[in-house]
């Protein structure tokens, strides 16, 4: 079947790639058959791999058949025998029919996901006279007599049956039964979850953490207090590999079979594909609240909409009785719109809903401790502990030790932590010589903690599963090791294989089931599931700087030959930074459609590279983009684009010329969108030279041509932008009206970006007007609203003002942790402005504490940035700063000038002094 194998993979998946790709689907296909080695099949691996195999693709399975009815094995290993007894009745069939019982006549309740295709045996007479046709007929008389009863028993149940008479019709025939699939499951026009089968995989996830499970009465008590009391969630906390899992799983066991009318659901982040993006959380639950409680209402996809349902919808589940949520692992959240933040979850949770949480240390377990929930932490194993825990474990598979090894095994101090144990005796397990199974154990005990057990570990695999691809072992864990946020298998394969071919799934699949419990699946991405295997990995493959950038290099590559434009912009840039691939980055960053995808949605990622760039080479972003500031009207959205970045980026002269160049070809084709758009930017940039009469004359006629072409985002940043400049010029009841005339556009209210910087710009001018308390309160809101958003710049400006509160308040440790939190991420973002305002900041602290000398000589810093730059008003303030410095020390003729300099700055620019 080789012909249809290549219709298939050539033509038929490469469609159904795209097909998926646009309802956010990651599809790999897994072939059963090419690749598996000889090795392989003597040593009776072939089974087994695709078995596992299966059960990693379920409930999804095609099958084609022929007139061959396959290879009988001679041998089934008795653990694969304990674990399937129903394989004992079938010694004498072939791995194909093994393999149809395992995936589909052992589980008739498949409809809709099975597909099976028979090759009419008329093909063979049409086949070319050189071909040798012994490869197509039947193996023996015997051998088509299974072949057709099992025929027969397929076509007798309900799964659909093709036949084909041709390769380009099976490849159509594929094709268009798992789009109709995909369709009828994942509707292109809205986001579908699919509740039953992540119900089964998360109800799969749980029941694997049961199987060996030493409880402790003690904590099942502390979780049954909790569902019984009327408190905040409860929030299960321990180290990585102490079984918190587990404990949950067992718990939720125990529970459901002593109370089964209760309503119990739970999520295992990190256990699906689906589980850890928090938008496919709160579907996901809510989906289940709909039809456990009949709620009519529509689940919103609009993130703001989705997070506030949910807030609402827990009301309502509560008026039902009680409900038991359990969402487990919140540290292996994906990184998008703050999840690891928990902006998602309601710090207030109603009463009749009991929520347990499970995390790791991290900004999840941080939130939790600022929301002041209740935490319990799981100890270590007790020696007695991990006895039965080795019994157990090996009763599965029907294994035995020596009391001498056990006791060696329970008396290690690193058995204390189950994930050790449990790794441990894995190895043990599949360990074949028994000899020499004192020397092993002592081998692995060497070991004092996770990493250094797992980097044994990978030895291992290197031994056992690189016989069909050398380095494989450390190639694929360097390939995810290097990945941003991890890569599909698709992906992965593709990296790993040669000659512009895959590597076959059968070299990959024993490796992917050996690690399988190390990795994760998150959206599609397959990354390590903690970071110990991480370090394990890093310490034994990516030890110095030339193997990381190899690795990092190695997936830039790939992406630039990818035709796939949303991974292209995750990964590539940030790969050829990690590799220092300085050239690359910026012919990259010089591609229209790339930039102003970056830019528009990860501005200050493109800051970060600019800055990397101009640090670490002779480019700069003004010679870079050279035709573009001066001819700006050939890419007028990219050009806005450059010109933000200019303006950022302490180019400020050179983005200014650009938008008056943009500005007159905008007038002479009467575009009114890219007027509009030139004139508020320009008046930013007024702002910043304190041409503050001629930025208000801009950001005015910027909301009458905002008004004239219903551009309410316009109309709202021109008022937001007006009051920026009435506070920096002095007068904050008169920027206090406009920004209060801003939050009253209901484009402000749906967006949350306008938001966060209408309550930041507010809040510092109130803080002018003595309402610490109030700016305060508002500046919380607007760092969560910039946190959910993913938007970093405003999270700066928000520390910038936060930290000058909270030294007002007097609180000068925690506002110089800020401070210098603030300079961290301007220095990265290339914020040159924003390092200069830290620096002022940090010398006021320090002259506050009494250390005027350093207060002094950071604010000199200060001042020669604002003098490059050529912002007056900050360097008014800057040299006022430093005045008062010298007037403490009593050096009254070096403050003298400084004082004068910055009054006649004031009265030039008609600042009242504060």
């Amino acid at each position: 079947m080789r012909i249809e194998r290549d219709e298939l993979a050539k033509y038929a998946f490469p469609k159904l790639y795209r097909f998926c790709n646009e309802r956010k689907i990651v599809l790999t296909e897994v072939d059963l058959r090419w690749g598996i080695t000889d090795e392989q099949t003597a040593e009776g691996k072939t089974l087994p791999i695709c078995m596992s195999e299966i059960d990693r693709c379920r409930p999804y399975f095609i099958c084609l058949l022929g007139e061959r009815y396959g290879w009988v094995p001679d041998h089934i290993e008795p653990e694969l025998l304990h674990k399937n007894p129903w394989l004992s009745s079938f010694r004498d069939r072939s791995v194909t029919e093994l393999e149809i019982i395992h995936a589909v006549l052992n589980n008739p309740d498949l409809s809709g996901c099975v597909f099976f295709y028979f090759r009419d045996p008329a093909y063979i007479d049409r086949l070319p006279k050189d071909v040798d046709r012994t490869d197509f007929f039947s193996e023996s008389r015997e051998d088509r007599e299974k072949l057709c009863k099992l025929k027969d028993r397929i076509r007798s149940t309900r799964f659909p049956v093709r036949n084909y008479n041709d390769p380009v019709a099976i490849g159509e025939y594929v094709l268009n039964d798992l789009k109709d699939l995909v369709e009828r499951m994942f509707p292109k026009d809205k986001i579908v979850d699919p509740l039953d089968i992540e119900e089964i995989e998360h109800t799969a996830f749980a029941r694997s953490r049961t199987g060996v499970y030493i409880g402790r009465q003690n904590y099942f008590d502390d979780i049954d207090k909790h569902i019984e009391s009327d408190t905040q969630p409860l929030v299960i906390l321990g180290e990585s590999g102490s079984g918190k899992s587990a404990l949950i799983a067992n718990w939720v066991l125990r529970y459901t079979h002593a109370n089964p009318q209760k309503h119990v659901i739970i999520h295992f982040i990190g256990s699906t594909p689906q589980s850890t993006e928090w938008m496919e959380i709160l579907h996901r639950l809510m989906g289940e609240f709909k039809r456990r409680f009949n709620i009519k209402k529509k689940i919103p996809n609009n993130p703001d909409e989705l997070r506030l349902a949910f807030a609402e919808w827990l009301h309502i589940i509560a008026a039902h009785g009680k409900v038991v949520i359990i969402l487990d692992a919140l540290n292996q959240l994906e990184d998008i719109d703050g999840a690891p933040d928990l902006v998602w979850l309601p710090p207030m949770i109603p009463g009749n809903v009991r929520m347990i949480l499970s995390t790791l240390p991290g900004r999840s377990l941080d939130e939790v401790l600022n929301r002041h929930w209740s935490t319990f932490t799981i100890s270590p194993l007790t020696a007695d502990e991990r006895t039965i825990l080795i019994g157990k474990y090996l009763e599965q598979y029907a294994r035995k030790l020596e009391q001498e090894y056990f006791n060696y095994i329970a008396h290690s101090p690193q058995n204390a932590n189950p994930l050790f144990l449990r790794s441990l005796l894995e190895e043990l397990r599949v360990f074949g010589n028994r000899e020499k199974l004192e020397e092993r154990i002592a081998y692995y005990l060497k070991a004092k903690n996770l990493p250094e057990l797992y980097e044994k570990i990978l030895l291992r695999w290197e031994e056992d599963y690189e016989r069909g691809r050398m380095n494989l072992v450390r190639d694929s864990m360097s390939l995810l090791w290097a990945s941003r946020r991890g890569l599909s298998e698709t992906e992965l394969l593709e990296m790993l294989g040669s000659d512009d071919k895959h590597l076959p799934q059968a070299i990959w699949s024993p490796l992917h089931l050996a690690a399988d419990a190390l990795f994760v699946n998150r959206s599609g991405l397959i990354t390590f599931a903690h970071q110990n295997i991480r370090n394990a990995v890093e310490n034994k493959y990516i030890s110095n700087e030339n193997a990381r950038s190899n690795a990092h290099k190695r997936i830039a590559d790939f992406f630039y030959s990818s035709s796939e434009h949303r991974r292209i912009i995750d990964e590539l840039p940030w790969q050829l930074a990690e590799a220092k691939d300085w050239e690359r980055l910026a012919r990259l960053l010089t591609l229209p459609n790339v930039f102003s995808a970056l830019f528009e949605n990860r501005r200050s990622e493109v800051k970060r590279y600019w800055s990397l760039l101009e640090r670490n080479t002779s480019l700069h972003v003004t010679s870079v983009y050279h035709d573009i500031i001066y001819k700006p009207d050939k890419y007028p959205n990219f050009a806005i684009y450059v010109s933000d970045l200019l303006d950022e980026s302490r180019y400020m002269d050179e983005a200014e010329g650009l938008l008056e160049r943009l500005l007159a070809a905008a007038k002479t084709k009467e575009n009114i969108d890219l007027q509009a758009s030139c004139l508020n930017r320009l008046g930013l940039i007024d702002k910043s030279k304190d041409r503050f009469d001629q930025a208000l004359e801009r950001f005015q006629e910027c909301t009458r041509l905002a008004i004239e072409i219903d551009d309410m985002n316009l109309r709202s940043s021109s008022l937001m932008n007006m009051s920026l400049v009435e506070k920096k010029r002095g007068a904050p009841r008169d920027a206090l009206k406009l920004i209060e005339d801003c939050l009253e556009l209901d484009v402000t209210k749906g967006n949350k970006i306008f938001l966060a910087k209408a309550f930041l710009y507010k809040a510092d001018i109130i803080a002018d007007l003595g309402k610490i308390n109030d700016a305060e309160t508002l500046l919380k809101r607007a760092l969560r609203l910039a946190q959910t958003a993913d938007d970093e710049d405003v999270q700066i400006e928000v520390l910038s003002i936060y930290t000058s509160i909270l030294y007002e308040t007097g609180e000068l440790e925690k506002s110089e942790r800020l401070i210098k939190e603030y300079k961290k991420r301007c220095r990265e973002n290339g914020n040159i402005s924003g390092i200069a305002d830290s620096l002022n900041l940090l010398g006021v602290i320090y002259k506050a504490r009494g250390d005027t000398e350093e207060a002094l000589s950071l604010q000199k810093e200060s001042e020669a940035i604002y003098r490059n730059l050529g912002s007056k008003v900050n360097l008014a303030h800057s040299l006022d700063n430093q005045a008062e410095s010298l007037i403490r020390m009593k050096r009254f003729q070096e403050a003298r000038p400084l004082n004068e300099e910055s009054v006649n700055i004031y009265r030039a620019y008609g600042v009242k002094k504060h």
